[in-house]
């Protein structure tokens, strides 16, 4: 069962996340913990990721509005080109951060917008060295 989670969440995070990052991620994880990378992977791309209830798409959403409010800018900034990658548009992340400012805090808001601008600013450049 655990080697089937494990196939799940690497399939979701290679849909979601640059080329190589869900099997670097494993890959560089030292002998301390890569337990806790094979569980989080299982537990959280695995298992939550793959469930019927919401879309991956929604799911981005949330998860770009949690990250918000728990002022994770790094996460962010790789949760944002997930999202993208799994259908949401610029114009509603820009509507979660200001709906997340209300709930989170404008602080929390202000470090979100600049986490997700680096984010697609950084996407912009890896699409325009694609077609150059």
């Amino acid at each position: 069962m655990a080697d089937s989670r494990l196939d799940a969440a690497l399939e979701v995070q290679r849909a979601m996340f640059p080329p190589g990052f869900a099997d670097n991620a494993m890959k560089n994880a030292s002998e301390f913990s890569k337990p806790f990378f094979v569980m989080m992977a299982e537990q959280l791309f695995g298992e939550i990721w793959t469930r019927p209830g919401l879309s991956r798409r929604d799911r981005s959403l949330i998860t770009v509005a949690m990250l918000t409010v728990l002022n994770r800018s790094e996460e962010l900034q790789l949760h944002v080109p997930g999202a993208i990658a799994n259908g949401v548009t610029r114009d509603e992340i820009r509507e979660v951060l200001l709906q997340a400012m209300g709930y989170g805090g404008v602080p929390y808001a202000v470090a979100a917008f600049k986490s997700a601008d680096e984010a697609l600013r950084k996407l912009d450049a890896a699409d325009a060295a694609k077609t150059a």
